[in-house]
């Protein structure tokens, strides 16, 4: 199981460069399918950051699909 610090990282990684943004946003999604999933990220500040990386990158189709 991912530990709640490994969540945190894995978001630190959307202020990275594209690859790392585009992973980062992958393993999200991945770790996101159910409610019980979706709870991993509560100590986290994923929206927060998701907003601001389709705010930053709106016009990179592949992030901002990936991110919504």
């Amino acid at each position: 199981m991912v530990e709640s610090d490994q969540f945190k990282e894995i978001v630190s990684y959307l202020s990275k460069n594209r690859e790392s943004r585009v992973e980062a946003l992958n393993i999200i999604l991945s770790f996101s399918t159910t409610v019980e999933n979706r709870q991993n990220w509560t100590n986290t500040d994923v929206i927060k950051e998701l907003l601001r990386t389709v705010g930053d990158f709106i016009g990179d189709e592949k992030i901002t699909s990936t991110a919504f």
